[in-house]
């Protein structure tokens, strides 16, 4: 017999799941990444990195102001801070045996951007950290976690950024 069951099954492996990490501050990050890492060895992963700056209200991004001896626009400030950040979770990740794929720098409001870049990257998981903020912080700064959780269609993992213990 020419065809038996084995030599029908074909062995394929499953796609990576594609990630999207936002990330604010690396410190910040740094508790995701060890989760993502975890998980990364039950299941093949494929992690985007997003960093989002926040324009500021009534200043174009392209507006200069000096800081140390140059003249900078706040897009470029920015833009740079966001590098800073990607860099540095990107050195925590290698550290822990987890490879990134991809870096992005997006602007506009945090949880917005997030929804956007997730249905435009077609993500199967957000992977973000939570300030876990309570009473007055949370009501006044608000929470993007909760934000971008509740309007999800793709499913959010959110993980302490400052884990107990």
């Amino acid at each position: 017999m020419a065809n038996s069951k084995e030599d029908s099954m074909q062995t394929h492996e499953a796609p990576p799941r594609r990630v999207l990490v936002p990330v604010e501050r690396a410190e910040l990050t740094e508790p995701a990444v060890d989760k993502l890492a975890e998980l990364a060895q039950q299941m093949p992963l494929s992690i985007e990195l997003l960093h989002i700056w926040e324009p500021l209200p009534f200043t174009p991004p392209e507006a200069s102001y000096f800081t140390e001896g140059q003249l900078v626009s706040y897009r470029e400030a920015a833009e740079a801070r966001g590098q800073a950040a990607l860099a540095a979770v990107k050195a925590y990740a290698e550290k822990v045996g987890l490879q990134l794929d991809v870096q992005l720098i997006e602007s506009g409001e945090p949880a917005e951007a997030i929804l956007r870049v997730a249905d435009e990257r077609n993500v199967d998981w957000i992977v973000m950290p939570s300030h876990q903020r309570r009473g007055i912080s949370r009501w006044f700064l608000g929470s993007v976690a909760a934000r971008v959780a509740a309007a999800s269609s793709r499913p959010v993992l959110l993980v302490p950024s400052h884990p107990e213990g």
